[in-house]
């Protein structure tokens, strides 16, 4: 309830897929011994969930923040509207965070809509902040060794998210 235009969207990356997707997935890398980048494809679907409480904790205890959103099952297209009212529209800059890993090989068999749809596209989490608390934010998450940017921001609208 919070959440109001002109507040900026934080991404936290993820540490890879997390477990978004895996179905399909499998159905797209069948041979999970194969070499991507030096690592099988296998380890690269199988690395760890990321786990974003600590950050996100230490940001809390010192910062305002408006909403929050762990971009899981449903990618950010079903997660980061449930962060906040209708009447805004979160704009999300997809080239503003790194691409996960094998994800030029997904797009080869998935639209790039049904991928936002479903996977998490590189963030694990947003949080959503007043501009005047995001530079003390990146410091704070930074100091946690999150290679936490700016994504978008928060603008009144219709549209619950538009993808650029």
């Amino acid at each position: 309830s919070k959440v109001q235009a002109g507040d900026v969207l934080i991404g936290l990356p993820s540490s890879g897929y997390h477990s978004n997707g895996y179905s399909l997935l499998r159905k797209i890398f069948p041979d999970l011994h194969a070499e991507h980048h030096g690592k099988s494809i296998g380890e690269w679907l199988l690395t760890p969930t990321k786990i974003y409480v600590k950050p996100v904790l230490d940001v809390l205890s010192k910062h305002r923040v408006h909403g929050l959103a762990h971009i899981t099952g449903g990618g950010i297209i079903e997660n980061l509207p449930r962060a906040y009212r209708d009447g805004l529209t979160a704009h999300v800059d997809t080239s503003a965070f790194p691409a996960p890993p094998l994800l030029e090989h997904v797009l080869a068999h998935v639209k790039a809509e049904e991928c936002h749809a479903t996977f998490n596209m590189g963030i694990g989490f947003v949080l959503i902040a007043p501009p005047a608390e995001v530079d003390n934010i990146l410091a704070t998450l930074h100091q946690h060794g999150e290679d936490a940017r700016i994504i978008g921001e928060m603008r009144a609208g219709s549209e619950a998210l538009q993808l650029r």
